[in-house]
């Protein structure tokens, strides 16, 4: 597993997503500590048995194991805003509500 710092990796950042890509694993450093890791992305979980689970937790409403969670499983949260916000009012005024 080859190791690179931060400021390396912005440099040839191409030439390393290449290698991630082949299927080598790349640990990125920050003062000599690893803070991340840069590999291809594993397969896509598409049947996970609990729906209502990937949704509360896409909502916030729990929290799942890092181990057990699928990539998808943290779907962007729907945008809530108050009442009388400008972006309501404007989408009020277009008919878009």
């Amino acid at each position: 597993m080859e190791q690179i710092g931060i400021r390396a990796l912005k440099a040839k950042l191409s030439e390393y997503v290449r290698k991630a890509a082949a299927g080598e694993v790349i640990e990125v450093t920050e003062r000599g500590r690893v803070v991340a890791q840069l590999r291809a992305p594993g397969p896509v979980v598409e049947d996970f048995p609990y729906p209502e689970l990937l949704k509360a937790a896409s909502e916030g409403k729990v929290k799942m194991p890092k181990s057990s969670v699928p990539p998808d499983v943290y779907l962007p949260r729907p945008i809530s805003e108050q009442e009388g916000t400008a972006r309501t009012l404007l989408d009020e005024l277009r008919g878009e509500v």
